[in-house]
């Protein structure tokens, strides 16, 4: 026997606590109707209930998400209801005064009330909010594609003089002599009038001192619109200031022509030689050759061999072309090059009257273009891309443009799910009586009124048919109402099986811990009196 250590006390102890422990935890569980009360219970019960937890509460708010929706789609067809018994009376207004037996009178009152119905159809489309929200005026309509006019700081149109090819090119480096008591003479027309002759009389003359006869000369043959310029490199350039679609200058040769001395070059174009005779008797331009606008708002013209670097992000990614400029190049061909660079996503058309390239988006189509750039590069020739005003003289530029966000969708998104993306489209048209196409409905005359019958009508289909598809809408979501429900309902039952307690048996657990705790208490106070038997021993 020993008395240091008491092992049955230890044991008993351990036991007791051991039972206390787990009637507490039975209690808790009873207490508050869940197995899992804390991480400890179940970690890995705990982490999947909470998750479904989420799971049914963002069911149960998609559920009021789609009621809401409902509420504003009733708002919505309700005043569509409304529409369509102002469109009935307007198609009776329509039918009565087709009549022959009204008067010119009777029309005018019935134009009248068809003017004040009209009006209410437009309040109806312009007031009608849910929670201050527009339904009816068409910013919740689908798919509003609308026309992005891009100015790449103007897309010019530019004609320039052309010629055949001469045995150099040479700029105006020495002066240039015509023949003394031969005048020299050729004939010009701009956009295909009538050719005027041009006479520069027998002479020296050094760069400076020949533009300015060009000029005076032409200026004595009343022709306006065509100056002569000198480039900054010493090169001649016959500049028509009509920037349009259909400018053209035409050189032909005159009846006493020395322009041997004068000749041209087709590469760069718009030179002006001082050896070499022009090789053909005719000069004509290419129309609509391609200027395009540097940083300060001048035009930069492009020779012949320059080329056009063309870049776009589209859909994200990164698009390249390029253009080369030949003597035929036009601003077509540039639309063209622009299309081809973007795809299929969006239309390139080009307005020649505000000297714009028009980006327009395909029917329903989502698309976005952004940091378009369109860049002019001298090629590796003499050419050179020069100013108009030949103050500057560049090698390149690059102006910067962005065409984004194009598409207007203003549907509604239902949120109609417990997670990302789980959303339901809705849109509302635009119910105005110019979307409806009832501006022209006019009364007043015979005419008039039958003709107004067959536009009430098809107004009148258009409502009907929105007032369709928002019962459909609705219909739809009173499917996911009861859906919603169905699946809140049994991911509940399943989370229920993870967090609550089964009652019954674990009231049979807490008796048996109950037990066993008195029990040990009771062993324990035996096992104290053990060491008591030692002393039997020294009596």
């Amino acid at each position: 026997m020993i008395i240091n250590h008491n092992l049955a006390a230890n044991n008993a102890i351990r036991n007791m606590n051991t039972n206390s422990t787990n009637a507490s935890k039975s209690m808790q569980k009873l207490s508050s109707g869940l197995r899992i009360n804390s991480a400890s219970d179940d970690a890995a019960g705990l982490a999947i209930s909470e998750k479904m937890r989420g799971q049914i509460r963002g069911l149960d708010q998609a559920s009021s998400n789609a009621q809401d929706g409902i509420s504003l789609i009733q708002t919505a067809e309700g005043a569509l209801n409304e529409t369509t018994s102002i469109l009935q009376r307007m198609r009776e207004l329509s039918v009565q005064g087709s009549n022959d037996t009204a008067t010119d009178d009777d029309r005018k009152a019935m134009q009248s009330e068809v003017g004040q119905l009209k009006d209410e159809i437009n309040r109806i489309s312009s007031t009608t909010e849910f929670n201050t929200k527009k339904l009816l005026n068409g910013d919740l309509a689908a798919g509003q594609n609308t026309a992005l006019a891009t100015n790449l700081n103007s897309v010019k149109l530019e004609t320039t003089a052309t010629q055949g090819t001469s045995t150099g090119k040479n700029a105006l480096a020495a002066p240039v002599s015509i023949v003394t008591g031969t005048n020299d003479t050729f004939k010009i027309a701009l956009d295909g009038g009538a050719a005027q002759s041009v006479t520069i009389a027998a002479g020296t003359y050094n760069n400076t001192q020949l533009v300015s006869a060009v000029n005076t000369a032409l200026g004595a043959a009343s022709i306006t619109g065509v100056t002569a310029q000198l480039t900054t490199d010493g090169k001649l350039s016959f500049v028509s200031s009509a920037a349009n679609a259909t400018s053209a200058v035409n050189i032909t040769s005159g009846a006493t022509d020395a322009l041997g001395s004068l000749g041209y070059d087709t590469t760069p174009a718009n030179n002006v030689e001082t050896t070499g005779t022009a090789a053909a008797t005719s000069v004509a331009t290419t129309t609509n050759l391609i200027a395009l606008g540097d940083s300060n708002g001048n035009n930069v013209g492009l020779s012949v061999g320059n080329q056009i670097n063309l870049s776009a992000i589209v859909g994200g990614q990164q698009k390249t072309a390029t253009l080369a400029v030949s003597a035929n190049t036009t601003v077509a061909d540039l639309t063209s090059a622009v299309q081809s660079m973007i795809g299929g996503t969006a239309q390139v058309t080009l307005d020649t009257t505000n000297n714009e390239l028009k980006i327009v988006g395909q029917t329903g189509s989502a698309y976005e273009i952004s940091n378009l750039k369109l860049s002019a590069q001298k090629s590796s020739t003499d050419s050179t891309v020069v100013a108009n005003n030949f103050n500057n003289q560049f090698s390149s530029f690059t102006e910067t443009q962005a065409a984004k966000d194009v598409k207007a969708d203003g549907s509604l998104a239902f949120q109609i799910g417990a997670n990302q993306n789980q959303t339901m489209k809705v849109d509302i048209s635009d119910m105005s009586v110019q979307a409806l196409a009832l501006s022209s409905v006019d009364v007043s005359t015979q005419q008039g009124a039958e003709s107004a019958t067959t536009v009430i009508d098809n107004a009148t289909k258009a409502v009907s048919a929105e007032r369709a598809k928002l019962g459909a809408f609705q219909n739809r979501l009173e499917h996911t109402i009861n859906n919603l429900g169905t699946s809140s309902e049994n991911l509940t039952s399943a989370e229920s099986r993870i967090r609550d307690v089964d009652m019954a048996k674990e009231m049979s657990t807490f008796s048996k811990n109950n037990i066993l705790s008195q029990a040990a208490q009771a062993m324990l106070a035996q096992a104290n009196q053990q060491p008591q038997q030692v002393l039997q021993l020294l009596r």
